[in-house]
């Protein structure tokens, strides 16, 4: 029986915290009163960059796990838009939705197109230095 490929990120770990305290910084501010100050963008945009770069951050270190992830963060997005209707003077919108699943199938192409390598030659640095 073949065992599965070792992966290649020796800092994996550390990767994956770097990423969840992402999502709970995601989820935080979703979920937190809206202030009375406005942003200089779309926060359509915000949406958009934000689930881009959180996907495109896990794809990084699991590359094989693109649909899994795009579903996810997408049903992430969509739960924290409903969520929102419970939290003072925010609301839910379908185009924040639409623009967080938007981003997560960027950062799963983008990385698709990157060939999943950014963190993977960080990693590598980074183990050299510390080896």
């Amino acid at each position: 029986m073949p065992t599965a490929p070792a992966n290649p990120l020796r800092f994996r770990n550390a990767w994956l915290a770097i990423g969840f305290l992402g999502v709970l910084l995601d989820v935080i501010l979703s979920l937190a009163p809206a202030g009375s100050g406005s942003l200089p963008v779309s926060d359509k945009l915000i949406h958009f960059l934000i689930y881009l770069l959180l996907v495109f951050w896990f794809m990084q270190i699991m590359p094989a796990r693109a649909a899994w992830l795009w579903m996810a963060f997408s049903l992430l997005g969509l739960a924290l838009e409903f969520a929102q209707q419970q939290v003072p003077g925010r609301e839910m919108d379908w185009l924040d939705a639409a623009a967080n699943a938007i981003g997560a199938i960027s950062g799963v192409l983008i990385s698709f197109l990157s060939g999943h390598r950014l963190l993977l030659l960080v990693d590598r640095k980074l183990a050299e230095r510390f080896a």
